[in-house]
């Protein structure tokens, strides 16, 4: 039974190694990711974090996804000028920024709403 298993085995990563070998660990580190984002953690562990779903994607990310084109919530960046850190407090919005994302027409659009 165990060299039928390992047949098996051995024909899925020849097959799609992809996924059979890193589509496991991708998920748990894109979760990791989110969670350190949401949870306000410190730019180095966010990037550090986002190198490794960068390791794992290998490439599979493309821009011709139906996924990825619209309205997006830009809940972290690297950006101070886009996250309106550089700004007096005044001037900063209490929201992220949003970013429309046109792949059509080749552009990407930041937004900021103004305060209540």
């Amino acid at each position: 039974m165990a060299p039928l298993l390992a047949l098996i085995v051995a024909a899925i990563l020849l097959i799609n190694p992809v996924d059979a070998f890193v589509g496991a660990l991708r998920q748990p580190a894109k979760a990791n990711l989110l969670d350190l984002v949401k949870s306000g953690a410190s730019e180095d562990k966010i990037i550090t974090a986002l190198k490794g779903v960068e390791r794992l994607s290998l490439g599979d990310a493309k821009l011709s996804s139906p996924l990825l084109p619209g309205n997006w919530l830009m809940v972290w960046t690297t950006s101070d000028s886009i996250a309106g850190k550089s700004r007096a407090p005044l001037f900063q919005t209490p929201t992220p920024p949003e970013q429309l994302i046109d792949i059509e027409n080749g552009r990407a659009l930041n937004v900021e709403n103004g305060r209540a």
